[in-house]
């Protein structure tokens, strides 16, 4: 599901007569800051009821603006907003902070745990539709994360329920392509494997036919399953780094889009 940014282009900068459009209004997310000209900012948000907008938020950084301090990433915001023609960026009108996060920021960890998630509900969101469960999931995760949650298990629980979300959450208790349920694996280091393309666990029988699929443990997989559905963190014999790499190149291969932000210093 590829995503393709809008354009800057400034509302008012199109040529032609248009009828006035109502503002809009709603509690946002801010996934992505980019400065515009001298001292404007274009920023990309996640909203509870219009899905993602584009707006320019003319003269941002000036020591005057009434957005200084607002459209921080991670703090839940509520806007206000005139939109654009199709194509072009909204007018932020006006801007508050609803909700805080500032300890987010102290770990590195947990800062970049938000930055991934940030990125994937981006690339999971669709311009202009409403996304309110996205919204909530996006909403939920930095609040644990502000909160001092683990950021692995934290990130691992927000990529499997957004890819729930969007309806590609990955088959980790039925094999992806035969929908054989697998049994509960008695010995931890009982092999599995995970195919990202055929989008999940391949039983025996299916995996003599996915030569990509890759070798893993049947814990893992069951211990992951449990993370997406609030069932905890995976235990002792499931790291939390091989179910990362797993999902990582699931997401890369359903959303077909690299994951910048989990780009290993």
């Amino acid at each position: 599901m590829p995503t393709h940014p809008q354009r800057p282009v400034a509302p008012g900068a199109r040529s032609g007569r248009r009828t006035p459009v109502a503002a809009l209004s709603s509690r946002a997310l801010c996934l992505k800051r980019v400065p515009y000209g001298d001292s404007s900012l274009v920023v990309e948000v996640l909203t509870e009821t219009h899905g993602r907008v584009g707006l320019l938020a003319r003269g941002a950084y000036r020591l005057t603006s009434r957005f200084a301090g607002v459209l921080d990433l991670f703090h839940r915001l509520e806007l206000s907003w005139r939109p654009g023609a199709p194509g072009a960026l909204g007018l932020l009108l006006a801007g508050d902070t609803e909700r805080s996060r500032r300890r987010l920021p102290r770990s590195l960890a947990s800062y970049r745990a938000a930055l991934a998630a940030l990125e994937l509900a981006e690339l999971c969101s669709r311009s202009g539709q409403p996304e309110p469960g996205l919204f909530r999931l996006l909403d939920g995760a930095l609040e644990a994360l502000d909160g001092g949650a683990d950021p692995d298990a934290q990130l691992l629980r927000f990529d499997l329920c957004c890819l729930a979300e969007i309806g590609l959450a990955p088959a980790l208790r039925r094999c992806a392509a035969c929908g054989r349920r697998a049994s509960p694996a008695a010995d931890p280091a009982a092999p599995a494997w995970f195919d990202p393309a055929a989008g999940g666990r391949l039983c025996p029988d299916c995996r003599r036919h996915s030569p990509a699929a890759l070798p893993t443990r049947a814990l893992l997989l069951e211990r992951l399953a449990s993370l997406g559905e609030g069932q905890g963190p995976p235990g002792p014999f499931a790291p939390l780094e091989p179910g990362r790499a797993l999902l990582e190149r699931l997401l890369e291969n359903q959303l077909e889009s690299p994951l910048r932000a989990r780009r290993r210093p």
